[in-house]
């Protein structure tokens, strides 16, 4: 008669002092059987519960995974009214596939989630090789300094998880031009039936955002603007008839003046 014990290492072998060759026999066989459940008691590992219901890999390994992302980004400076996009890279490294991504766009903020987003709803993203892109538009309608993060959250095997990232920008009035017109306009006298006089008149934008659709209105009379066709002192000729002067560039334009022709008067 023989009784093993899988609590602990010890192990316990009552044997029957009757002699006997049966006896001996039976001795045998309890001693091999109590080495088996022995051995396979100190063997096997624990079990728990929540460790049963986890979904395993090929390999026997608990099969989850941990979403991993390309990092924060800062879209620097950037003008009022207009706009700059990034691609984030979300992917999955692990053994298991992550499903139920959704992305939590934060509320008031001049960042916004683009339609040609691959991370939507319902995606499965597959061990190794599976991946998506969640496009950010940073489009400040004020100056100053922005800044959200985005959660993305899904189910790893295990549970409900979330991998998150920030970004930030920067944004400035929208830079505008300034118009300084310099020059005489003194033509002089001019006697009737002479060549006409050109004087120029130098346009420069001392601002620093570019001037466009700029109209020259001569006064009435014998006056004109005329294309200029060579520099005075490097300042080259502005375009005729709308030109466009960028921050701190110059141009000039040639007035021109003719003088009153001869009038004839006849004696009776």
């Amino acid at each position: 008669m023989s009784i093993a014990s899988c609590r602990g290492t010890r192990l316990s072998l009552l044997v029957f002092r009757s002699g006997g060759i049966l006896k001996y026999v039976q001795l045998i066989i309890v001693y091999l059987t109590l080495l088996v459940l022995a051995s396979s008691c100190g063997n096997k590992p624990l079990t728990t519960s929540a460790q049963a219901n986890v979904p395993r890999g090929g390999d026997g390994q608990l099969a989850f995974t941990t979403l991993t992302f390309s990092g924060d980004y800062d879209f620097k400076q950037i003008t009022n009214l207009t706009s700059s996009d990034y691609a984030f890279t979300i992917s999955n490294p692990g053994n298991y596939p992550a499903s139920q991504v959704t992305v939590k766009i934060p509320p008031s903020s001049p960042f916004s989630v683009q339609p040609n987003t691959t991370c939507v709803a319902g995606l499965i993203l597959q061990p190794v090789t599976g991946s998506c892109q969640i496009v950010i538009r940073y489009s400040p309608q004020v100056a100053g300094s922005n800044s959200s993060q985005f959660t993305v959250s899904y189910q790893n095997g295990v549970q409900e998880t979330t991998v998150q990232f920030t970004v930030r920008g920067e944004s400035s009035a929208i830079p505008v031009g300034h118009l300084m017109v310099t020059g005489n306009g003194d033509f002089g006298t001019l006697a009737a039936g002479s060549l006409p006089v050109d004087v120029p008149f130098f346009l420069k934008n001392d601002g620093q955002g570019a001037l466009s659709n700029i109209v020259y209105t001569p006064p009435s009379g014998n006056f004109s603007i005329k294309a200029a066709t060579v520099a005075i002192n490097s300042v080259l000729p502005c375009a005729i008839p709308t030109p466009v002067i960028t921050a701190n560039a110059s141009c000039y334009v040639s007035a021109s003046r003719t003088p009153p022709r001869i009038q004839k008067s006849h004696l009776r």
